[in-house]
C-alpha cells in the first residue's frame, strides 16, 4: 500500500528499529533524517476511525437502549440469508459496533502516542551513544542472583525481582578512572490480609485479600577498591534493607546519622570511613537523591542506588520538529544525573585514595 499512513507507519518503523539497536550517531541521525524527508505532514490521517468510532457508538448505544426497534423488521431478510434469528442477528450487530468502535478509539491512542514514543525513544539512544554506554543482557538470572550475592540493595520484593535493563560504561576523572554498570531493579512485593463483610443475613463473612506493590530501583555497580565493608542506608531514619554488618557507628554528626545508618565490618574501618569531608559530602548527596545506599563490599565495588533514575533526560523538542531535533542528536543527548553521581563518586575516591596509586581499569571500548 502507499497511502499516507502506510508510508509513515513504513518510516516509524526503521527509526524505531534505529532506535532499538545504533551503535553510532550517525546511525540515528539517518534515521531521523529519513523522518524529515518523509513528503506529507507527519501526523496520522485519523478521519476513518474518527468516522468509525463516531458512528459505531452512537448507533450501538441507541440498539442496546432499544431505541432502534422499529428499525428491525428491515433486518429480516439479512437474518434470513444468515440463518438467524431477529433478535440473535440484532444482538451481534451491537456487539459488532462497540467493537469497531473500541477497536477505532485504540488506533487513534496509539496513533497520539507513536511518534512522541519514538522520539523518547530516539533520544534516549542518543544519549547512550553519547556517555559510551553498552548494553548488558539481562536475560541470564546468575546476573541477578550474583548482584544479590555481593550486595542487599538487589534483595528486594517477597513476591519477585528482575532487572529490566542494565548498561555499563567507563568514566575518567581527574585524578581517578573506573568502570561503572547501571541496573535498573524491578520488585514486587506481595500483602494479604483479612477482611470481613456482611452476608446480609446478620451475620459476617471473612476472606483473604492480596495486593501487590511494584516498585523500581536505579544503581550504580561501581568499581571502588578504596573502601571495603561498609554499608550506609539511607531513608526515613536511616533505616534501609542495607545488610546489618557487625558493627554499628554513630558519627559527630546528628544529621548525618537522621539521613544515614553507618555499619562495617570493624569500628575502627567505620572510623576511618567518616571524615568529616566524608560526612558533608553525603550529606549533600543525600538532599540529591531519592532514599540512597552506598555499599562498599569486600571485592572493591560500590553499589549506589536510589530510587531516582541517573540515565532520566528531559526531552527538549518534538520529533515532529525535525529540524530542532535533528540538531539535538548531532550535539548528543547528555545525562546531567548520571555525570554528577559519578562526579560525586570519585570526589569519594579522593576523600579515600590515602595517597597510594591504584591501578586503572582498562577502559571499555566504546564508539561514539
Amino acid at each position: 500500500m502507499n497511502t499516507h499512513n502506510a508510508r509513515l507507519k513504513r518510516t516509524l518503523q526503521a527509526a524505531s528499529h534505529a532506535a532499538r539497536t545504533a551503535t553510532t550517531k550517525q546511525q540515528l541521525l539517518t534515521a531521523v533524517d529519513a523522518m524529515a524527508a518523509f513528503y506529507g505532514n507527519m501526523q496520522f490521517d485519523n478521519r476513518l476511525p474518527w468516522l468509525i468510532a463516531l458512528l459505531c457508538g452512537p448507533l450501538a448505544i441507541a440498539s442496546i437502549a432499544g431505541y432502534l426497534q422499529a428499525y428491525e423488521p428491515l433486518l429480516a431478510p439479512l437474518a434470513k440469508l444468515l440463518g438467524q434469528s431477529l433478535p440473535q442477528l440484532t444482538s451481534n450487530l451491537t456487539l459488532g459496533l462497540l467493537g469497531a468502535a473500541a477497536f477505532s478509539l485504540i488506533v487513534l491512542y496509539q496513533r497520539r502516542k507513536l511518534i512522541p514514543n519514538l522520539a523518547h525513544d530516539l533520544a534516549e539512544r542518543s544519549s547512550l551513544i553519547t556517555a559510551g554506554l553498552q548494553e548488558i543482557p539481562v536475560t541470564d538470572s546468575q546476573l541477578l542472583e550474583g548482584l544479590q550475592a555481593e550486595f542487599r540493595d538487589y534483595v528486594r520484593g517477597n513476591h519477585k525481582r528482575f532487572l529490566r535493563r542494565a548498561v555499563q560504561g567507563h568514566y575518567q576523572g581527574r585524578l581517578h578512572s573506573f568502570n561503572y554498570r547501571w541496573y535498573h531493579l524491578h520488585y514486587v512485593d506481595k500483602q494479604t490480609h483479612q477482611e470481613t463483610e456482611s452476608d446480609g443475613k446478620g451475620g459476617t463473612t471473612s476472606k483473604t485479600v492480596t495486593s501487590y506493590q511494584e516498585y523500581d530501583r536505579y544503581s550504580l555497580v561501581i568499581d571502588f577498591p578504596w573502601v571495603q565493608g561498609i554499608a550506609l542506608g539511607g531513608g526515613s531514619g536511616g533505616r534501609s534493607s542495607m545488610v546489618d554488618m557487625e558493627h554499628n557507628f554513630k558519627t559527630a554528626s546528628s544529621d548525618f546519622d537522621r539521613a544515614f545508618s553507618l555499619t562495617g565490618s570493624s569500628a575502627m574501618a567505620c572510623a576511618r570511613f567518616a571524615k568529616p569531608v566524608t560526612v558533608l559530602h553525603l550529606l549533600d548527596l543525600h538532599r540529591q537523591l531519592d532514599t540512597p545506599n552506598l555499599e562498599f563490599s569486600q571485592h572493591g565495588h560500590l553499589c549506589l542506588s536510589s530510587n531516582d533514575n541517573p540515565l532520566a533526560f528531559k526531552l527538549t523538542c518534538e520529533l515532529t520538529r525535525a529540524s530542532d531535533f535533528r540538531l539535538l542528536i548531532d550535539h548528543g543527548v547528555h545525562l546531567p544525573q548520571l555525570s554528577a553521581l559519578l562526579d560525586a563518586v570519585h570526589t569519594l575516591a579522593e576523600q579515600h585514595d590515602d595517597n597510594f596509586t591504584v591501578p586503572t581499569p582498562a577502559q571499555l571500548q566504546t564508539e561514539h
